[in-house]
């Protein structure tokens, strides 16, 4: 085990167990608060001044790790394509070593832009990799992409972009852990940020009051070269290999899906080497996000990964579609 998987194993052991947290990481974690106040509200006057070019939607959550903030972007903008808008995406490119602004492509590494917006480009949407969000919003409108609306996939704490509407997605499993901030617990923000949401979306388990219900639905099941494959067609036992923020959830996705899974836990936004892809004994099932770097080092046939899709009520939509229309800035016409 990498010193970074030992590291990332050990936090999540204090920051969702009963284990009382270090008293070092509670004293940073009141450091951690004062100067993340002190910067939201220093990034919150410099924006307030700043007028957006088309209406801006920014998808996040106050947790650290995956809690399916891109699923919830993917649903958004099928959406918005479906009611006759043009939507782009921003994105930091977490992992990615562009800053942008920068129009994600086909020929474009994960190791450049980042596996998420590599992800969401190969659905069809049209993703900016920008450092600065604000630049990446400007850069969709004024280019040839002419985007009349952008969604923020990951931009809840990044006060210096301007925003109409906020999606804040929870793990409705884990929630929040043991409640502490970074580092003695998995918060960004105080809990109490979520009053100020527009939209709380809670993945999984039971959805608390003012909460939408959102799933996880498994919408095939593909190899790297992007063949569909029967369910029927595959083998009933395989090794899951996941670098995501909360490999727990996939591994009950394969299972619920009819594969029993050995499981294969990596760091997030783990990057992958052609000698440890090799050395993996097959078959091996994994997710989208690890199959778009995958398929750059590899041709094995016995790789599958499980395309899921968010799954949510169409209520939250219709209340979210109204607000949006208001907010049209561009003079055109849908129709």
């Amino acid at each position: 085990m990498s010193l970074r998987s030992a590291l990332d194993k050990r936090l999540q052991q204090i920051w969702y167990s009963s284990e009382s947290p270090p008293r070092s990481c509670r004293h940073l974690s009141s450091v951690y608060q004062y100067f993340a106040s002190k910067r939201r509200r220093r990034l919150k006057q410099a924006s307030r001044n700043t007028v957006l070019p088309v209406p801006v939607v920014v998808v996040g959550n106050i947790t650290v790790g995956g809690v399916g903030k891109t699923p919830v972007t993917d649903w958004l903008v099928n959406r918005l394509v479906a009611d006759g808008w043009r939507p782009g995406i921003v994105s930091r490119g977490y992992g990615g070593r562009l800053t942008g602004p920068h129009i994600v492509t086909d020929d474009d590494s994960p190791l450049s832009v980042g596996d998420e917006p590599c992800m969401l480009a190969a659905r069809g949407h049209t993703v900016c990799v920008s450092k600065q969000r604000l630049a990446g919003v400007f850069h969709l409108t004024e280019g040839p992409q002419r985007c009349d609306v952008v969604v923020a996939d990951d931009g809840l704490q990044h006060y210096a972009l301007p925003r109409n509407l906020e999606l804040a997605v929870v793990d409705g499993q884990r929630r929040f852990g043991n409640g502490y901030l970074l580092p003695a617990g998995p918060l960004r923000e105080p809990v109490e940020r979520l009053k100020s949401v527009d939209h709380v979306i809670c993945n999984g388990g039971s959805a608390e009051p003012e909460e939408w219900p959102m799933s996880l639905v498994v919408n095939g099941c593909y190899t790297l070269r992007g063949d569909k494959v029967d369910q029927d067609e595959l083998p009933r036992s395989m090794n899951a290999i996941a670098g995501i923020g909360h490999p727990a959830r996939f591994f009950e996705t394969c299972r619920r899906f009819g594969v029993d899974v050995v499981e294969h836990s990596l760091p997030d936004h783990h990057n992958y080497t052609q000698s440890e892809i090799e050395a993996w004994p097959g078959p091996v099932i994994t997710t989208e996000k690890d199959a778009i770097k995958l398929r750059k080092l590899t041709n094995r046939p016995d790789i599958y990964w499980l395309r899921v899709e968010a799954n949510l009520p169409d209520a939250l939509w219709q209340q979210i579609m109204p607000r949006l229309r208001a907010l049209d800035r561009t003079g055109e016409s849908r129709d």
